[in-house]
């Protein structure tokens, strides 16, 4: 598994908000309205980025031989939870970010800029996972072996023998 880029991350959240945008705009044109953002998606989201943030210092202590009790299968799957919360915040910071841009141009109207600020709240809470998940997952690296350092060959090269 190679380590998600940061072109990836910023892919993902525009993507996402360009296509949460259209479909809620879709959706308002229709007459259909999505219930409010409520503190409690913005907690989740928050303890997410608390829970892979404590994954990933767990790694960092045991591969820097503080913490010998844990298995390399615990550790590919912190792995996998920080990279998945590295596109997921990212993901959900698109999502909520349409629904910022739409509540925006209604603001005069009481539940329209309570939505704003709510779901505000939620993107911050969101990039915040797309960070502690990036940082995690660096965390989550082998450090380079000491010993023999592997010569590396341009795509399509044979070695000579």
């Amino acid at each position: 598994m190679t380590r998600t880029r940061l072109s990836q991350i910023l892919a993902v959240a525009v993507f996402s908000l360009g296509g949460s945008w259209g479909m809620l705009l879709l959706l308002r044109r229709q007459g259909v309205h999505l219930p409010p953002v409520h503190v409690a998606q913005i907690l989740v989201i928050a303890a997410l980025a608390v829970g892979v943030t404590w994954a990933g210092l767990t790694v960092r202590a045991y591969l820097r031989g503080r913490r010998p009790t844990l298995s390399g299968t615990a550790a590919a799957r912190i792995a996998v939870f920080a990279k998945a919360s590295c596109l997921g915040g990212a993901l959900f910071t698109g999502w909520y970010g349409a629904q910022v841009v739409l509540a925006l141009e209604n603001v005069a109207i009481e539940s329209q800029a309570d939505r704003a600020w709510w779901a505000g709240g939620a993107v911050i809470a969101s990039i915040v996972l797309t960070i502690c998940g990036y940082i995690a997952e660096g965390h989550c690296q082998l450090p380079p072996d000491d010993g023999e350092k592997e010569q590396r060959l341009p795509r399509g090269s044979v070695p000579e023998v």
